[in-house]
């Protein structure tokens, strides 16, 4: 199931603890409500794909939603509603590697190095949306940089300015420093900041609405 359905569920049980004595009378006032919500859940499910289509969304992620992903959506307004399917269309274009649209700022993060951010990101991060991505392996878009502004960067002795230098890295990373290209490792040397003054950015969090 998806994440929306998960958390609506963890907070309902977090706001309504149940005891022993009350258990029974709960568990099947939750089995009432759960059979109201998937009768309703055509009806939902229609609703999203009319909106899918105002919005310009895959309305195959509206048909790939499970039951309970689907009745998790009713009460929301259907401004809510958008931006959940803004939210499906960017989190799938990010697990098969593509910048999704607005992604069109390049930033640093700690975890990913180079990666492209919305307008008006932080520039420089410590975790971002592709962190999850690259740690389970796949592949991530990447803004071209230049070795003339990166910490590991070694300037030519003889001409430091235009100079082919060195990395400190490995000899075979060694660039002109403004031949850009594009490199994983590169860390903005202005990005050299304490822990504490750090921004962060959550994962659970895509873009702002």
């Amino acid at each position: 199931m998806g994440a929306l359905s998960d958390l609506l569920k963890r907070a309902e049980a977090a706001a309504t603890p149940a005891t022993h004595a009350t258990q029974p009378s709960v568990t099947v006032r939750e089995s009432q409500q759960s059979q109201e919500s998937q009768r309703g859940e055509p009806e939902k499910r229609a609703h999203l794909l009319n909106l899918a289509d105002a919005e310009g969304a895959d309305a195959a992620r509206v048909h790939r939603l499970h039951a309970d992903d689907v009745t998790a959506c009713t009460g929301l307004s259907d401004e809510t509603l958008r931006a959940y399917l803004r939210a499906l269309d960017r989190g799938t274009d990010i697990d098969r590697g593509i910048a999704p649209d607005g992604y069109t700022q390049a930033a640093h993060c700690e975890g990913c190095g180079p990666v492209w951010l919305w307008q008006g990101a932080p520039s420089r991060v410590v975790a971002c949306p592709w962190c999850s991505r690259r740690k389970a392996g796949k592949p991530l878009p990447r803004p071209k940089v230049t070795c003339g502004d990166c910490i590991n960067y070694l300037p030519d002795p003889l001409n430091p300015k235009a100079g082919m230098g060195g990395c400190a890295l490995g000899a075979a990373r060694a660039y002109w420093p403004v031949r850009r290209h594009r490199c994983a490792e590169h860390v903005p040397t202005e990005n050299r900041w304490e822990q504490s003054d750090s921004l962060m950015i959550s994962q659970s969090v895509e873009v702002p609405q």
